[in-house]
């Protein structure tokens, strides 16, 4: 896939046209993965979520709106145990195992489901 802006998750900008391992996860196991249009996400089987792509609307859940090349736990979660995330184009949503939905990114369309259409929330 293409290697801009750290979409792979494996520090390398060149496009890479075969399976490469996420290193960085080292021997976390990764139970769900999502993708977004120049993002990626896991849950790892003790339910933390962990991003890396674009990160410019916020959509990688890090209070920052810079690019992660690496895999990153989104720490506003730490304490949730999420069972399943979904990434769309620059903004995230994840599903907690006791039913509470989290959404952050763009959300000027009111894609968020916040009941407003506040432009950017950087974390869950």
């Amino acid at each position: 896939g293409l290697g801009d802006r750290g979409r792979l998750g494996t520090q390398n900008v060149r496009d890479t046209p075969f399976p490469a391992r996420v290193k960085a996860l080292g021997e976390r196991r990764v139970v769900a993965v999502a993708c977004g249009m120049a993002t990626s996400g896991c849950i790892t089987h003790d339910g933390m979520v962990h991003t890396w792509g674009a990160g410019s609307s916020g959509q990688l859940g890090h209070g920052e709106l810079s690019d992660e090349w690496i895999p990153r736990m989104i720490a506003a979660l730490q304490d949730t145990h999420i069972v399943q995330v979904a990434m769309g184009f620059e903004h995230s949503v994840a599903l907690a195992a006791d039913g509470r939905l989290f959404s952050w990114g763009r959300g000027d369309q009111g894609q968020l489901g916040h009941g407003d259409c506040e432009p950017l929330v950087q974390t869950p």
